[in-house]
């Protein structure tokens, strides 16, 4: 947790400080230790959210590069009595989450019901070789999207990306960008992957996206009407798509029947 009420006034932790979760108004201490990352810790229980995680570095490095008043941003389902705090939250209502550890799809599912407007970050390095299966199958990123630069049609989404997402309800955006600090891999250093809820006919569609670029979307408000209007393009292209294969089916099935019907001539008697 990276901030909590101190004398009424949000404030990130400080060693020695004493204050008050912003969740559920419980007494929290600062713990400001050498090893792990700066964070307010309850007094009595683990954590008031029970969708919370260990924060790492990597998480912390995320959510500071927004606005501190996009961070940890409460939500209330006055119809549940749920509470849960939102890693971001922007005034246009877009919620980013970011998530280094591993996730039920139960838990996934509920979460992308319960926040509006919501986008994944999934830290790609914390599974081992989970970045060079992806680099060993990069080629499927060889075909564009209607001729569009860094959008891609991939048909093999699961050799791709980590089977636990490629069902997501909503975008979710693989950052390996650890991993690229290797010489090995610098072309990608700076560059965040988008895979989108939407399939056209079988096949995913892959956004390579610039870090600067996805952040300055979200900071500027522009993230959300842009992504709904992409996402309804690709709704309108994968009813073509299923209407042009269900055509081309039905040519199928008369052809067969014709042929069926067509008597053999080695069986004809004069």
């Amino acid at each position: 947790m990276q901030y909590a009420l101190v004398n009424g006034i949000r404030s990130q932790a400080q060693k020695g400080l004493e204050g008050v979760c912003e969740l559920c108004n419980s007494k929290v201490i600062a713990k400001c230790g050498d090893i792990v990352v700066h964070h307010w810790s309850h007094y009595t229980i683990k954590d008031c959210d029970k969708w919370w995680e260990s924060e790492t570095n990597w998480h912390r490095d995320w959510k500071n590069r927004f606005p501190e008043e996009y961070r940890e941003v409460v939500f209330k389902n006055y119809s549940t009595k749920e509470i849960h705090r939102a890693d971001i939250y922007t005034p246009t209502g877009v919620t980013v989450e970011f998530q280094h550890s591993c996730i039920s799809n139960d838990e996934r599912l509920l979460r992308e019901l319960f926040y509006n407007n919501l986008i994944w970050v999934v830290d790609g390095s914390r599974r081992t070789n989970e970045y060079k299966r992806f680099q060993k199958k990069s080629h499927y990123l060889s075909s564009y999207y209607k001729d569009k630069k860094d959008i891609f049609q991939v048909s093999n989404i699961e050799e791709l990306f980590p089977s636990d997402w490629i069902n997501s309800s909503v975008p979710v955006i693989f950052d390996f960008m650890s991993i690229t600090d290797n010489i090995e891999f610098a072309p990608s250093k700076g560059v965040l992957f988008c895979l989108f809820p939407q399939r056209v006919g079988f096949t995913a569609i892959v956004a390579k996206i610039r870090v600067k670029s996805f952040i300055k979307s979200i900071v500027e408000g522009e993230w959300g009407a842009n992504c709904s209007k992409f996402i309804d393009e690709l709704k309108q292209d994968d009813i073509e798509t299923k209407n042009r294969d269900d055509v081309i089916r039905l040519q199928i099935q008369l052809n067969e029947t014709k042929t069926a019907r067509i008597p053999n001539k080695r069986h004809w008697r004069f």
